[in-house]
């Protein structure tokens, strides 16, 4: 497969994600990691970027404790 081939491959899998009824953000998030893989067993993406994947995702989640559940009143 040519890598000239490729976007238009992702944008006709995400339509028929869509097609399918997917949600939207599901729908991303499968095209891209289904394609990462055939990226990687093609040899153009290296694993480490996928492998790096679960802690971006879990870098981004906000805390339980957020300062808006604070209260400055003490409760003793």
């Amino acid at each position: 497969m040519s890598f000239e081939m490729m976007a238009p491959l992702m944008f006709a899998g995400l339509v028929v994600f869509l097609l399918l009824g997917y949600p939207v953000a599901f729908s991303l998030a499968a095209t891209g990691l289904f394609f990462g893989l055939i990226g990687m067993a093609h040899g153009s993406i290296e694993p480490a970027l996928l492998q790096a994947l679960p802690e971006r995702v879990l870098g981004i989640r906000p805390t339980r404790r957020s300062s808006r559940f604070r209260s400055s009143r003490s409760w003793g």
